[in-house]
């Protein structure tokens, strides 16, 4: 009788949905000293999230996948729902190797519908990572300014946490957004009236160096696109990388945008220091680009900025009405 209680007790405590969710299965993933295909990581059958953690061990992986393709390949392709995380090694391109990023994660559906939502996005982290000399010719977005679409030696599309902590990205190139990383934190509600059900993102970069990249569009180190996100930038260098069109060291794109109530995108930039130099720009933010409509405050604390040159705003770029504050903020 008392068995039978228990279990019925149980059953009840299920309905209620008062026990704790399963946690994600945690899997390592082997890597060999040469990448010669593409390691995709995916979700399992019945899985809706899975954690997957690669350490390189200080090893330097040499990626060497042949691409006679016009769309890029990826060393890691990483699937919707997993949470991915790569430290402690070296990526590097094999010389000759054309056409070929390190890694992609998330889904690019967006390239459709501004309108997805990503419930299961997953993450990205990476730590004590270098990844340099990638080379991405991505056909879809060649040259363009939009949001979508990029990243020499990182891409990574509708996901919900991205954390780059002491990680160096190098001498990698794109002819899209983001001449060595794409970030697209793009996590919106699902577009109702009063929608209170949002679906925030964060991004944290940190004592990270990106330097002698270069993109054909904007954001020659590092381009950033976000709704409801909620960025910190902190110490980290931004130097030599060049874009062809806007925001040679960074092109920023945040949105914050409240209308009747109707539509509550509120970014948020927690902190942005470090240093932006030598940085150029074929057209303006030669450092920094901030352009878009209904931005968050971008308020910029001891942060180094000098030497980077473009036709408009040599230093920053913010227009046509991004709210830039300058705190203590050294350079030309």
């Amino acid at each position: 009788m008392k068995k039978r209680m228990i279990a019925l007790l149980l059953a009840a405590i299920l309905a209620l949905g008062l026990m704790p969710a399963a946690s994600a299965a945690e899997d390592t993933v082997s890597v060999p000293d040469t990448i010669t295909s593409t390691i995709k990581v995916e979700l399992e059958q019945g899985q809706t999230k899975r954690d997957v953690v690669i350490d390189l061990g200080e090893r330097t992986i040499t990626v060497n996948i042949p691409n006679t393709g016009a769309d890029p390949v990826n060393a890691f392709e990483v699937a919707p729902g997993v949470n991915f995380t790569i430290k402690n090694g070296t990526l590097v391109c094999a010389e000759g190797c054309t056409n070929v990023r390190a890694i992609k994660i998330g889904s690019n559906a967006a390239k459709d519908s501004m309108q997805d939502v990503y419930e299961n996005s997953g993450s990205l982290t990476m730590e004590n990572v270098t990844v340099k000399e990638f080379n991405v010719t991505d056909t879809t977005y060649e040259h363009v300014e939009s949001g979508f679409g990029g990243g020499g030696a990182v891409c990574a599309e509708q996901v919900s946490t991205i954390t780059l902590t002491n990680c160096s990205f190098l001498n990698n190139s794109c002819n899209a957004n983001g001449g060595a990383i794409y970030l697209n934190s793009d996590s919106r509600s699902k577009l109702v009236p009063n929608d209170t059900d949002k679906i925030e993102s964060t991004i944290q970069i940190s004592g990270c160096t990106i330097s002698g990249n270069r993109s054909e569009a904007c954001g020659g180190g590092l381009f950033i696109y976000g709704s409801n996100a909620k960025l910190t930038f902190e110490n980290n260098v931004v130097s030599k990388n060049r874009a062809d069109k806007r925001g040679g060291g960074v092109s920023l794109r945040l949105t914050y945008f409240v209308m009747d109530g109707y539509y509550n995108y509120k970014s948020e930039i927690c902190a942005f220091t470090g240093r932006l130099e030598n940085n150029t720009a074929g057209v303006a933010g030669g450092g920094l680009d901030y352009t878009n409509h209904a931005s968050p405050v971008l308020q910029l604390t001891n942060v180094l900025v000098t030497d980077n040159t473009a036709v408009l705003g040599g230093g920053i770029w913010a227009c046509p009405d991004s709210n830039t504050q300058m705190h203590s903020t050294l350079g030309g």
